[in-house]
C-alpha cells in the first residue's frame, strides 16, 4: 500500500489536489512512519496551500530520516523562500549546492532568493552559473541577469 499511497499523492499534487495528496501522504506514514518521501510529499502539499509551518516541519522530519538526501534541503529552501524567510532559504540552498553543485534549479532558486533580497550581484552570479551548466537556460535567464546587473551601483 505504501507505494500506491505515495504514487497517488504525487499524482494528486500534480493536478493541484493538495488536500487529497496530503491525506495520501499521511496514509503512507501510517503504513511506514519513517518514510522520508511521504514527509517530503506532504510538505509540498502544505507548501502549495501556503501552510509553511507544517510544510517546514514535514520536510525537516524527512531530513532527519535521510540527512544526505539533497533534494530535501532544496525543498526546505523553497518553502522558506516562499514564506519570505530568505536567510533560512539561503542556508538550505547552500547546503543543497554543497551536496550537488550541478543542479541548475538550485542556482536558479538561490539566485531568485538573492534577487528578492536585493543582492543583485549574487543573483546574477548564480543565474550565470546555471546558464553555464545548461546553455538552454540562456534564452530565459540572460535578460534576468542583465536586469540584476542593471540594478548594481555604477562605478564612477
Amino acid at each position: 500500500y505504501l507505494d500506491a499511497f505515495l504514487q497517488r499523492g504525487r499524482a494528486r499534487l500534480q493536478i493541484g489536489n493538495c488536500e487529497s495528496a496530503i491525506d495520501d501522504f499521511t496514509k503512507s506514514l501510517v503504513v511506514k512512519p519513517d518514510c522520508a518521501d511521504a514527509y517530503d510529499g506532504r510538505a509540498e502539499g502544505h507548501r502549495l496551500r501556503r501552510e509553511f509551518v507544517d510544510a517546514e516541519a514535514d520536510v525537516t522530519r524527512a531530513i532527519g530520516i535521510q540527512p544526505k538526501r539533497t533534494m530535501y534541503y532544496f525543498h526546505r529552501g523553497v518553502i522558506n523562500h516562499d514564506a519570505k524567510r530568505h536567510t533560512e532559504a539561503l542556508h538550505d540552498y547552500n547546503r543543497a549546492i554543497l551536496f550537488d553543485g550541478k543542479q541548475t534549479d538550485f542556482y536558479l532558486k538561490r539566485g531568485q532568493c538573492y534577487f528578492d533580497m536585493a543582492d543583485f550581484r549574487k543573483a546574477a552570479e548564480d543565474w550565470n552559473i546555471a546558464c553555464k551548466i545548461d546553455h538552454r537556460l540562456e534564452e530565459k535567464y540572460l535578460p534576468m541577469i542583465r536586469l540584476a546587473e542593471s540594478r548594481l551601483p555604477q562605478n564612477r
